[in-house]
């Protein structure tokens, strides 16, 4: 028969410092063996991505292993990870997108209140035009940007800039940025004050690490122009099963792609443990511009099906289509 799942793990305290990524460590005494028939994993595809990373710098191919080594870092997975070649290439071949997000108060504002994004062309080191690229104030008292009155200015760095700040200490970020703010809104700045920005100007600062955290890892799967094949995120690997917004095509990123691929997972689980229902498809596993998918429900001329497409149809336009396509049949 199949094997059993042991579970690992400790309660954790979040410990958010400056200067550092936020960690979480074991509470003392709290380190507790669960078994369980399955393990649903919802991971993020930032943390697979490290677990992956961790397998090959330890040499690990399964067994016992130093958790002082691991800590911190990433979940150890018994087998490993890279030992199943499907989804070890999917994991590696998928997209996924790193930013960090630093957010600075100043005592007055000094950019334009009907601006919701800044951007900047500003150079610096092997930066070109993307040393401080996007700029949005929070201050505005709008729906998406609630927090008026507030004169907090945020900053968006991608990719391989977003690697080189994270590993910065919050002064040296501010002495890199203030330089970008000063260019931008020289006159308005020195309206507000004698010269320009200076760090004490700085009355808090925060930045998330998202890529240091050992839970996130990053930030936002995405679609690679080139294909990967999905399959094996889909796949059951033994008693292992992966849910996540990663694992859902249609809305990969998305927060209704975590929620679609949980029922997935959900239903998976429970069609194995207790023989209900098979899971039936939802949105993470078709387009619906497919017109095919539509054809093959319409030829079937199965009211109750159709009725629960449209229920699963959570988008009122794609439904809209849907219903023009079927009087046209």
């Amino acid at each position: 028969g199949q094997k059993e799942v042991t579970l690992m793990y400790c309660l954790t305290t979040k410990v958010e410092n400056a200067n550092s990524p936020t960690l979480y460590p074991c509470q003392a005494g709290t380190d507790t063996v669960m078994r369980s028939s399955y393990f649903l994993s919802t991971f993020s595809l930032g943390v697979l991505k490290e677990v992956q990373n961790m397998e090959r710098e330890l040499g690990y191919t399964g067994g016992p292993i130093n958790l002082a080594l691991t800590r911190d870092r990433a979940p150890v997975f018994d087998p490993p990870l890279t030992s199943m070649p499907s989804l070890s290439a999917t994991i590696d071949g998928s997209g996924f997108g790193y930013y960090e997000s630093i957010y600075m108060q100043f005592p007055f504002r000094f950019w334009p209140d009907n601006i919701d994004i800044f951007l900047s062309a500003y150079s610096q080191g092997d930066w070109v035009g993307d040393f401080a690229p996007i700029w949005t104030p929070l201050d505005l008292g709008n729906l998406t940007l609630p927090y008026e009155g507030s004169n907090i200015m945020a900053l968006v760095v991608v990719s391989s800039r977003s690697f080189a700040v994270s590993s910065l200490a919050d002064s040296e970020i501010i002495s890199q940025v203030l330089p970008v703010l000063n260019g931008m809104f020289a006159i308005q700045i020195q309206g507000q004050k004698a010269g320009l920005l200076q760090p004490s100007d700085v009355l808090d600062f925060r930045m998330a690490r998202w890529i240091q955290d050992p839970l996130f890892r990053g930030m936002v799967p995405f679609d690679k122009p080139e294909t990967v094949d999905d399959g094996p995120l889909l796949t059951r690997h033994g008693n292992l099963i992966f849910g996540g917004e990663f694992s859902c095509s249609r809305h990969r990123g998305w927060t209704q792609g975590a929620f679609l691929s949980g029922q997935r997972s959900a239903e998976q689980l429970l069609h194995d443990k207790y023989r209900g229902p098979p899971p039936e498809d939802t949105l993470c596993d078709y387009f619906p511009e497919e017109i095919g998918y539509w054809d093959r429900r319409l030829e079937e001329n199965d009211e109750a099906t159709l009725d629960a497409f449209r229920n699963l149809m959570m988008n009122s336009d794609i439904l809209d289509q849907f219903e023009e396509f079927r009087n046209q049949k």
